[in-house]
């Protein structure tokens, strides 16, 4: 029997995959024989009942022989045939290989592959396993299957994929200890679990079954997948990052805040709906919530910036007075001053509590600083008048705070009190001038 034209199988190896796929795709009942199909049929059916292990070498050395005598490729066609009509599986390794993948085209023509291709008859798949499987395919993937079932697990299998790899790239938007963490990763993480299972099974007898028993968790995951990735889509996802930064922005700073009633309520209205299982109903009210805790936060940060503000000028005018009450160069703290107007223009752009208070002193510091400047300034120039002779050197001279000589508490009541303090402080003062005999106190 010559199904093709005559050749060596060398020669028609030699076409690889690329030959077989354009034969396979044009086999027919006119091109094929039904009883030379209806021949290997009963062979293996025979083979099958004795429980004997069929092989793609074993076929071809029974089929070679009489009573058969076929050629080598046409016995290759026929085995295509069965193939192509789902009623034979191959098996390498012992894992069924797909019908339409490159390397069952191998098996087929690659003849060391023979000894250990095993040819198995299939198992008709129950009309029920096949229902539940296009349910799932058009329920979960709005995919509609064909009726051979190598196409229903080719085509489910490539969805299922496809939705993988989109899962995949969600789970990434996914931050470990996370506080506030976006919506659905549970289920994303199940989903990917139960798709990837049904992903890797290789036997399509073993997929339907197991497509089927996983229909009715596998359709409520996946309207709720849905759900979960319309959010990531849309304005959902952005409302939810504005109204955590708000929230994430309140924590940084709530130990400078105020714990007024009105901004634990502000801040509890959106947590509870961050923390929401499901909180796709509640995100359209997040913008208006994030905005009043916002309008809070800055109106408490206008509040508390005032003081400070007005500390940085009051130092740049205490750094004006003192530079134009001595002898040091006008031009001198004029670096200070510059930090401190920067520090103005910062409190002004920002809204950072926290940032206030580390800025008062900062302010301090400056002002300290100009200070021990100043006093050195001042010794620099007195020593200079002292080599031309046109002063008296001045030295001890020492620099106090008001807080150094009164550092503890006074409770004042009335005049008598007023005149007990000022009475200490006075002491203080002489005490402090007879260890030094210049004194500069601020």
């Amino acid at each position: 029997m010559e199904l093709f034209k005559k050749q060596s199988f060398s020669e028609y190896v030699s076409n690889k995959q690329e030959c077989l796929k354009k034969e396979i795709e044009k086999l027919s009942d006119e091109e094929i024989n039904n009883c030379d199909i209806d021949e290997l049929k009963e062979y293996l059916t025979e083979k099958k009942s004795f429980s004997f292990a069929v092989t793609i070498r074993s076929v071809l050395q029974d089929f070679e022989k009489a009573p058969y005598g076929y050629m080598e490729q046409d016995i290759i066609f026929l085995i295509t045939r069965l193939l192509k009509d789902e009623y034979i599986n191959l098996v390498y390794g012992n894992e069924v290989q797909s019908p339409t993948s490159e390397d069952t085209l191998t098996k087929l023509l690659r003849r060391d592959y023979y000894d250990k291709t095993v040819i198995k008859i299939r198992e008709k798949i129950a009309m029920e396993l096949v229902n539940d499987v296009k349910l799932v395919a058009r329920n979960c993937f709005e995919k509609m299957l064909p009726d051979n079932e190598d196409g229903m697990f080719a085509d489910l299998k490539e969805a299922i994929n496809s939705k993988l790899m989109e899962l995949n790239q969600k789970q990434g938007l996914y931050s470990i200890n996370r506080q506030y963490n976006y919506p659905g990763e549970n289920l994303i993480n199940e989903t990917i679990t139960l798709l990837s299972d049904l992903s890797k099974i290789r036997d399509i007898n073993d997929f339907f079954e197991s497509v089927s028993n996983n229909r009715q968790i596998l359709e409520s995951n996946m309207e709720k997948v849905s759900t979960v990735l319309d959010f990531f889509k849309g304005k959902q996802k952005e409302n939810f990052d504005n109204a955590r930064k708000a929230v994430m922005f309140y924590e940084d700073n709530k130990d400078y805040a105020d714990e007024i009633d009105e901004l634990k309520d502000a801040v509890r209205a959106i947590t509870n709906i961050l923390e929401l299982e499901e909180p796709y109903s509640e995100i359209p009210k997040l913008p208006g919530l994030r905005d009043n805790l916002n309008n809070i936060l800055t109106e408490m940060y206008d509040k508390k910036s005032v003081p400070i503000i007005e500390l940085a000028k009051n130092t740049i005018t205490y750094i004006d007075n003192e530079v134009n009450n001595s002898k040091v160069d006008k031009s001198f703290g004029e670096g200070i001053k510059t930090q401190l107007t920067n520090i103005i223009k910062s409190i002004e752009t920002s809204n950072e509590l926290k940032d206030i208070f580390a800025k008062e002193t900062y302010i301090n510091q400056l002002r300290d600083r100009f200070n021990n400047d100043l006093d050195k300034e001042k010794t620099r120039l007195l020593q200079e008048e002292e080599t031309t002779g046109t002063v008296e050197i001045v030295i001890n001279r020492k620099t106090i705070k008001v807080n150094e000589l009164l550092n503890r508490s006074y409770d004042i009541s009335n005049k008598e009190d007023v005149e007990k303090y000022l009475e200490e402080l006075r002491k203080k003062i002489l005490e402090a001038l007879e260890e030094n005999k210049n004194l500069t106190i601020r």
